[in-house]
């Protein structure tokens, strides 16, 4: 993979119950392009454990705090899935300040903001979904919409600066459009709807598959 993203950084958003493969997938596919990428936890704890699906798995290493971290340290900010995670960073003040501090930065093309599975709803918690158009758990539908967003059954959805999408098998087009995304250096959707403010949302969104083509193929999420 040509290493695009060198002197990219990103953060993903974890605690304990965060879902393994969301943050494996896209986080080894970020680093193979050349991005800095560091696990940001709520506690100060040196590890956070994690899960697939219903089964334990083997903790990851956290480099930060939320408290230790601002947005002009990052590119961008992804959440990882994981119910008990998820919930566990909806409860701190941080962790969601955080995350609407990402998506109202001051130049906002700059920051990307990306959910995976029910990891969408601490942007629903953060409230920046108004007008969105969010993907992810099929539990997220009454969220988004009582929020004054949508859900679509997409694997990916782009709005603006976030992305978001389902786990599992979506991981792997998930993580292309990520490190596509990042390489662009702004987030996608937002030149085009600069130029293209009347354009119908689903043109805009075929204008960004263009100008964000599919890479090769990844493998899908490893599983024990």
């Amino acid at each position: 993979m040509e290493r695009t993203l060198v002197g990219k950084r990103i953060a993903f958003l974890v605690a304990d119950g965060v879902e393994r493969d969301d943050v494996q997938v896209l986080k080894t596919e970020l680093e193979k392009a050349g991005a800095n990428v560091e696990l940001v936890a709520a506690s100060d704890a040196q590890e956070v454990s994690t899960v697939r699906g219903l089964d334990r798995a083997e903790p990851l290493p956290v480099h930060r705090t939320v408290d230790e971290v601002e947005v002009i340290d990052f590119d961008g900010l992804v959440i990882p899935g994981g119910s008990v995670s998820v919930d566990t960073l909806r409860i701190s003040s941080e962790a969601v300040n955080l995350i609407r501090d990402f998506v109202h930065a001051q130049d906002p093309s700059d920051k990307l903001v990306a959910a995976v599975g029910l990891g969408p709803r601490l942007l629903v918690e953060a409230g920046v979904v108004s007008g969105r158009v969010l993907a992810g758990a099929p539990s997220l539908q009454t969220d988004a919409r009582n929020a004054g967003g949508a859900y679509v059954e997409d694997d990916v959805k782009v709005d603006g600066c976030l992305i978001t999408g389902r786990g599992g098998d979506a991981l792997p087009e998930l993580a292309k459009r990520l490190v596509s995304a990042f390489a662009a250096g702004q987030a996608p959707g937002a030149a085009a709807a600069a130029g293209h403010a009347n354009v119908p949302p689903a043109k805009l969104d075929e204008m960004v598959e263009e100008t964000f083509p599919a890479s090769d193929s990844l493998p899908p999420p490893t599983r024990s």
